[in-house]
């Protein structure tokens, strides 16, 4: 294994609260420059989003989480091989992926112990790395992860409000990105989309790493030594998901014996836009309750 390197940028910045380090960085793992972004200090909290986008995916939505829980987090965003800022390198799997997270963690954290947290995609990379690192990483949330790769029990696709005179001010192609995945197609749902979201779903777009070379697929019984996660884990799904859907993730309770499973009603597989209030005061009292310093 070729040795991690990391290039460092500091900055200031201010948040609601007060100032506190943001930190740019590039991990090189695997033939891929991997960039992340990290947040304040405390106990580490690693950060992957979904598929075709990038870490403002989580930074918009985690962000005001942290500002409502006791102890304090450095939060550790990602952006995954091949997406946002990163370059693929020789990453062509999940497992590939998992691995460069694993290699950050030996490499950076030595030893801390920390909580993972994945989106969709992300989900089962931070699946994969809390699975083979149960003794260090204490706590996981997965946000409206994947269920099974093929066969997935799917609720059919409901808009939850609908705003026909403000969808018709968008471009075909905001409004057909917009109504795909989400079902709150309001003004205020859009404007986080095309903050956090869409700007990062253009870039990917037309990717041919994402369309014909990395797969996606992803198993615990493929993972080296992977065995029934004990800690706590939050898993947050939407029942207008018809993406990933939400009742094959319940099964998945008996390897998640510490874990609390939540069924959003009115939210679809970009449940944070779609609930950014009940997301943010979920989120919140879960880390209160498990990990309140």
């Amino acid at each position: 294994m070729k040795p991690a390197c990391f290039v460092k940028a500091f900055f200031q910045m201010s948040t609601c609260v007060a100032k506190e380090l943001f930190q740019m960085s590039i991990f090189l793992s695997r033939g891929a420059r991997i960039y992340f972004e990290t947040r304040g200090t405390g106990t580490p909290m690693l950060m992957l989003h979904g598929w075709g986008i990038d870490h403002r995916c989580l930074t918009g939505c985690m962000e005001p989480v942290f500002l409502n829980t006791r102890a304090t987090f450095q939060r550790i965003y990602f952006d995954l091989p091949g997406m946002g800022l990163s370059t693929a390198g020789e990453v062509r799997t999940t497992y590939d992926a998992a691995e460069c997270i694993l290699d950050f963690v030996r490499t950076e954290l030595r030893g801390k112990p920390f909580l993972i947290a994945g989106n969709s995609f992300g989900g089962s990379v931070a699946r994969a790395v809390a699975h083979q690192m149960p003794e260090s990483c204490k706590g996981m949330i997965l946000l409206c992860p994947v269920g099974r790769d093929e066969h997935r029990t799917l609720p059919e696709k409901r808009d939850f409000q609908r705003d026909e005179a403000f969808l018709q001010t968008l471009s075909d192609a905001e409004r057909s990105a917009f109504c795909q995945m989400n079902v709150r197609l309001t003004p205020d749902a859009w404007a986080r989309y095309a903050r956090d979201l869409y700007p990062a779903i253009q870039n990917c777009a037309g990717s041919a790493y994402l369309d014909h070379i990395l797969d996606g697929r992803f198993s615990l019984s493929n993972c080296p030594n992977a065995r029934p996660y004990p800690n706590p884990t939050l898993i947050l799904t939407g029942k207008q998901d018809a993406s990933v859907g939400y009742e094959d993730q319940f099964r998945w309770l008996k390897i998640y014996p510490a874990a609390t499973y939540l069924a959003l009603e009115g939210a679809g597989h970009n449940l944070p836009i779609d609930q950014p209030e009940l997301f943010k005061t979920l989120a919140a009292q879960w880390l209160n309750a498990f990990f309140p310093r």
